[in-house]
């Protein structure tokens, strides 16, 4: 299980991108809807960071210990559950399907543990898998259902999807809020914060993640200080062993005494 603690790791001093998409069809007729959304996370204390919206220039105040929205530029959010990551009571490999978790103050249900979410990136699609959450509602005559999707790993939410349709199948609409690459590489290990949190695990804001002197970008396995040192160390050894072998054993030829044939039968 992620800490409280590791999880304002991916927060403090980053900026994360989401790419928005959206399309209403009423009677036959659509509109669609792009746009990028930026923020930027600011830790203020161990129980307390900013968080602020680049495009509007929004600044909400989330507790970090509650993960509940304390203040913001309307009161649609503040006092419920912030949705951009998951924890508490959950470890991330004990959800079961049905469980119920709160989100912005609604009631989600699990409804998938094992998810596989594409994730876009400048350069290729990277796997996330996440566990997902809906929550289906009637407003009037409109059925509507959000799903929402969050990193195993870090708990950071990839993904949400908005659905609504009209019962009687005038009006639809559907969006989409996907967590994409923005290209920054805080720590300037070679691996864009993008990465590190969904590709190599590692810390976004630290150049050697497992403190073995070897930038991240280059160890072989940036989260376990045994590799590669540890690999090196036993070629090392092994190396030494096999050259001090071959020369004990040309020295004992050397200081063997030669054999006298006996002349005499």
């Amino acid at each position: 299980m992620i800490s409280d603690v590791q999880l304002e790791i991916p927060y403090d001093g980053m900026t994360l991108k989401w790419l928005y998409h959206s399309e209403i069809v009423q009677n036959g007729t659509g509109t669609v809807q792009d746009e990028t959304w930026l923020f930027t996370y600011t830790k203020l204390n161990e129980s307390r960071f900013e968080m602020k919206d680049l495009v509007v220039n929004w600044t909400y105040l989330v507790d970090v210990t509650t993960r509940k929205i304390l203040s913001g530029p309307t009161k649609t959010y503040v006092g419920t559950s912030t949705s951009h990551w998951i924890f508490g009571n959950f470890s991330f490999t004990d959800f079961s399907i049905g469980d119920s978790v709160e989100i912005l103050g609604d009631d989600f249900r699990v409804v998938s543990t094992n998810e596989d979410v594409w994730v876009p990136s400048i350069n290729s699609g990277v796997e996330v898998k996440c566990f997902e959450f809906e929550r289906t509602t009637q407003r009037d005559t409109l059925v509507y259902t959000e799903s929402y999707y969050y990193d195993v790993n870090t708990g950071i939410k990839v993904m949400w999807v908005d659905y609504g349709e009209s019962v009687d199948g005038d009006f639809f609409f559907d969006s989409q809020v996907m967590l994409t690459e923005t290209g920054i590489d805080m720590d300037k290990d070679g691996l864009t914060d993008y990465k590190e949190l969904f590709v190599t695990f590692t810390n976004p804001k630290k150049s050697d993640t497992d403190g073995d002197l070897w930038n991240d970008f280059l160890d072989i396995v940036p989260t376990n200080e045994m590799v590669p040192n540890g690999i090196i160390a036993l070629i090392i050894v092994g190396m030494g062993g096999f050259l001090t072998y071959r020369f004990l054993k040309r020295r004992k030829v050397t200081l063997s005494p030669p054999k006298v044939q006996n002349r005499f039968v």
